[in-house]
């Protein structure tokens, strides 16, 4: 089975840049999008006969957004769609916990006092609940059971200049480990538990793990996509039973998948791995291939792609 993921960076402008001969080449059964853009019913995407479509909109016209197409005829018809974390209480205090262990509660205390921006008066926001909820209100997730897999694409929430919204992106990230376990060990969702299976999750998570997985690491050391803060949540993900399919192939392997548009970043190469490909633990022994495919334009990202036997 042949999975692709790609950050468009907004549909419309990918489709005149060769989306569709890009799509039927790369010949994926699972293709997932993010950064769609789009509000629904803004376009008719002409895929072959064999896809169908699954989009997740953004509240926020033109903002954020995800997709899945797949192959009914390889892959089966999906059981249930989530298209929501439903960030809860509980996260929020998990990631609360976790910004007291490692950071010393740092960032919720810089949050609280409003030293990082929030949302909450622009948006008129009932609480700093909601604040930290409003992510989840935009798009970023799309996931799909089908009959002996779940496939989960992502468009994690960036952190912002100065780290901004890291204590949003915290919130973001314990749900999305708490939902990316509870999948696999059959406990979530909770509206239609089937039982444990295995998980394929996918997306632009905005972080870049190591050292190796940016052109200067140095320099950028503590910003957003590379802060100590969003490594350990990223860390913790892995951790909780999840494989970087890439890495676990590729330990020492050099390549990127995001560059910026300025200073010539793709042109020198001065990337990021921020794109990935996470399997559950017991998939490993059935990764057969990860790539990144950097040679394919339209984006500031690439597209990457996963084999299993």
């Amino acid at each position: 089975m042949r999975c692709v993921s790609w950050n468009v960076n907004g549909l419309r402008a990918v489709l005149k840049k060769d989306f569709l001969n890009i799509f039927a080449g790369l010949d994926a059964d699972i293709f997932a999008i993010q950064e769609t853009k789009l509000k629904e019913g803004q376009v008719e995407l002409a895929l072959a006969d064999d896809y169908q479509q699954v989009w997740s909109f953004a509240e926020r016209p033109g903002y954020s957004g995800t997709a899945v197409f797949y192959r009914p005829t390889v892959v089966g018809e999906p059981l249930q769609v989530v298209h929501s974390l439903e960030i809860s209480e509980e996260d929020i205090a998990s990631a609360r916990a976790f910004d007291a262990e490692h950071f010393e509660g740092r960032n919720f205390a810089a949050y609280e006092a409003g030293e990082h921006y929030t949302d909450k008066s622009a948006a008129g926001l009932a609480s700093e609940a909601d604040d930290l909820r409003q992510s989840d209100l935009e798009g970023r997730l799309c996931a799909l059971e089908f009959a002996d897999f779940w496939f989960v694409t992502c468009y994690t929430p960036n952190s912002k200049d100065g780290l901004a919204r890291i204590a949003a992106r915290l919130v973001w990230g314990a749900a999305f480990r708490r939902l990316l376990t509870g999948l696999a060990d059959g406990s979530a969702p909770a509206t239609q538990v089937r039982g444990a299976k295995p998980v394929i999750a996918c997306g632009d998570l905005n972080v870049a793990h190591e050292e190796i997985d940016l052109k200067n690491d140095k320099t950028n050391h503590g910003n957003a996509g590379f802060s100590d803060e969003e490594r350990a949540d990223f860390g913790c993900l892995l951790e909780a039973g999840f494989t970087d399919s890439f890495r676990f192939l590729y330990p020492d392997k050099v390549a990127y998948s995001w560059w910026s548009y300025r200073n010539n970043a793709r042109k020198n190469d001065a990337g990021w791995r921020i794109d990935y490909f996470l399997t559950s633990n017991d998939l490993r022994p059935r990764i057969r291939e990860a790539e990144i495919l950097g040679d394919v334009y339209g984006s500031d990202h690439c597209p990457i792609m996963l084999e299993l036997d």
